[in-house]
C-alpha cells in the first residue's frame, strides 16, 4: 500500500461509505445498474449511487474475496474485455473463473451475491437480538423516512431482501481483525446463529458490534441493552474498539433515530465520549451529525447548553492537537484543521486568540503569511468576524491579490464572516460589480454570506432588492442561485 499513514481505507468510510448510505436511504434512489435510452438519462444516473456507493459494495466483495483475489479477478477482468464492451456480469463472471483457479470455494455464488446490491436499490439495516447462546439476525429494507412514497413505484427484483456477509465480534474477544473465514451468509429476511463464547445469561457490560471495520454496506442496529453496553465502553475505554467501528456505530445510531428506529437519546450519548476521542475518523462521523443537530437547533432556546456541550467535547482534542502544524502526518493535519474549524466556531478563546494574533502578523508583513494553509479558512474567518473594516479591507485586498484559485475561494468565504452588516451589504453590492469579481462567483458570496447567521437577513433583502438584475443575468443564475437556501429560516450556520 502507498502511503499507509494517510489510512484511505478509513477515509473512504466516513466520507464514501457513509454518504452512500445517507443517500440510498432515500426512496427516490436507484439501482446502481440503471438501464438507458437517452443522453440526458445517462446523465441523471452519474451520482453517489454509482460511484459511491459502487466502491462501497466493490470494497464489501474485495473484503469477502480477501485483497490477493480480487485483485487478481479485476485483471482477469480487464484482460478478458480488453479492446470491447463489457458489463458487470462480466467482472463477476471473471472472478468466479479466478476462484475456480485458485481451488478455492465460496458458499455463495458471486453473481447472485452481487445482483441484490447491483440491481435493487436501497440497502438493510440488520437487527441483532441475542438470547443466551443464541443470536437472532433480522434483515429490513432501511429507509430515512420509512412513510415516503414512491412516485416511480420501483420493484425491487428481490423483494428487497440483500445476500449479506455478517461478520460480528463481542466485548469477550474484541478482535476487529476478521476475514472472510468469520463470514456468516444472512440470504433470507432473518436467520439464528448459535455461538457457545457467549455467556449463557444477561451480562450488563457484554456487547456486539457487527459490520466489522463496516466492510458491509449495511446499518446495523441491536436491542438498547448492547446499545448501553456500547456507550458504556466508548466512555470508559473507546480504544477497546476499532475507530472504523467507532464512526460507524455513530453514523447507524444517529440514522436510525432520524429514522425512527432507534431512540434518540441512544444516539445522544454515542457522543459523549467525544472528549476523550482524538482519531480523525470517529471524530468525523460524529461531526457530521452534529453539524446537522445545530442547524436544528440554531435558534431554539436549546442552542446556548448545545454550544457548551461542543466547547467541553471540543476543549482537550482542541488543547491536545494546538494549531501548530508541523512535522504533522497526512491524518493528524486533517484532524487538526476540523478541531480548529470547530473550536473557533463554538467560540474556545485560545482558538480565537490565537487566529487574531496570527492574522494581525500576517497584516503587519503582508509578503509572509505566517498561517498554515490547512488553517486558513478557520483563522481568516475568525479573524474577520472579531475584527472590524481594517481587516476586512486587508482580507479583500488579499483577495484581489491571491493567484491561486484555492487561496482566492478561502478568502471569497472568509470575507463572508464579518458580523458587520454594512460590510456585508457592501461584499454584496461588490459583488454584483463584474469589475471586482466575476459574475459566476456572485452566487457562491450570496451563499456563504447567507451562512453567516448575521447575514441571512442582509442576503435576503438584498437578494429581494436586485432580483431584476439577479433574474435577468444568465451568467448568475447558471451557477444555481435559484437553489440556494438563501430564506432565512432556511439558512445555515457558518
Amino acid at each position: 500500500m502507498v502511503f499507509p499513514d494517510w489510512d484511505m481505507d478509513a477515509q473512504f468510510v466516513v466520507d464514501e461509505v457513509h454518504g452512500a448510505l445517507d443517500f440510498d436511504g432515500l426512496v427516490s434512489s436507484h439501482p446502481i445498474y440503471t438501464q438507458v435510452s437517452t443522453p440526458d438519462e445517462i446523465n441523471e444516473i452519474f451520482d453517489k449511487i454509482n460511484y459511491n456507493k459502487g466502491g462501497s459494495v466493490l470494497r464489501m466483495l474485495r473484503f469477502v474475496l480477501g485483497e490477493e483475489t480480487f485483485r487478481k479477478g479485476v485483471v482477469r477482468y480487464l484482460q478478458s474485455r480488453k479492446y470491447t464492451n463489457a458489463n458487470h456480469d462480466h467482472l463477476w463472471d471473471s472472478i468466479e473463473q479466478e476462484l475456480k483457479n485458485e481451488s478455492k470455494h465460496l458458499d455463495i455464488n458471486i453473481k447472485s451475491l452481487m445482483d441484490t446490491w447491483v440491481l435493487q436499490m436501497n440497502y438493510p439495516v440488520v437487527t441483532l437480538h441475542r438470547k443466551g447462546k443464541t443470536l437472532s439476525i433480522t434483515q429490513t429494507r432501511f429507509l430515512r423516512n420509512p412513510d415516503a412514497k414512491d412516485p416511480l413505484k420501483y420493484i425491487s427484483p428481490f423483494g428487497y431482501t440483500w445476500k449479506i456477509p455478517i461478520t460480528y465480534t463481542t466485548s469477550n474477544e474484541a478482535d476487529f481483525n476478521k476475514t472472510a473465514r468469520d463470514v456468516k451468509w444472512l440470504t433470507t429476511t432473518t436467520m439464528d446463529h448459535t455461538d457457545t463464547s457467549f455467556p449463557a445469561g444477561n451480562q450488563e457490560n457484554f456487547w456486539i458490534i457487527a459490520n466489522i471495520q463496516q466492510f458491509g454496506f449495511y446499518r446495523v442496529n441491536y436491542d438498547d441493552a448492547n446499545w448501553n453496553a456500547l456507550i458504556k465502553q466508548l466512555r470508559t475505554k473507546h480504544e477497546v474498539i476499532h475507530p472504523k467501528n467507532r464512526a460507524q456505530i455513530i453514523n447507524d445510531a444517529w440514522s436510525l433515530s432520524k429514522a425512527q428506529q432507534l431512540k434518540m437519546e441512544i444516539a445522544l450519548q454515542t457522543v459523549e465520549y467525544l472528549d476523550k476521542e482524538l482519531n480523525y475518523i470517529p471524530w468525523k462521523a460524529a461531526v457530521d451529525q452534529l453539524d446537522y443537530l445545530d442547524q436544528m437547533l440554531q435558534r431554539t432556546d436549546l442552542y446556548g447548553e448545545f454550544m457548551k456541550f461542543m466547547k467541553l467535547k471540543l476543549k482537550d482534542p482542541f488543547n491536545h492537537y494546538g494549531m501548530d502544524d508541523t512535522n504533522a502526518t497526512h491524518i493528524e493535519s486533517y484532524m487538526r484543521s476540523m478541531i480548529t474549524r470547530l473550536a473557533c466556531s463554538y467560540g474556545i478563546d485560545e482558538c480565537n486568540r490565537v487566529s487574531k494574533r496570527l492574522f494581525r502578523q500576517w497584516m503587519d508583513n503582508p509578503s509572509n503569511n505566517p498561517i498554515d494553509p490547512d488553517l486558513r479558512e478557520t483563522v481568516y474567518c475568525s479573524a474577520i468576524s472579531q475584527g472590524e473594516q481594517e481587516e476586512w479591507d486587508f482580507g479583500y485586498q488579499q483577495f484581489k491579490l491571491a493567484t491561486s484559485a484555492a487561496e482566492k475561494e478561502t478568502m471569497t468565504k472568509s470575507l463572508a464572516c464579518t458580523r458587520s452588516t454594512w460590510l456585508l451589504n457592501r461584499y454584496l453590492n461588490i459583488a454584483i460589480s463584474p469589475t471586482e469579481i466575476r459574475k459566476q462567483d456572485t452566487a457562491h458570496v450570496l451563499s456563504y454570506i447567507s451562512s453567516n447567521p448575521t447575514g441571512r437577513t442582509v442576503a435576503w433583502d438584498f437578494i429581494r432588492n436586485k432580483w431584476d438584475y439577479l433574474s435577468k443575468d444568465s451568467n448568475v443564475l447558471s451557477t444555481n442561485i435559484q437553489t440556494l437556501e438563501l430564506e432565512p429560516e432556511h439558512s445555515n450556520k457558518r
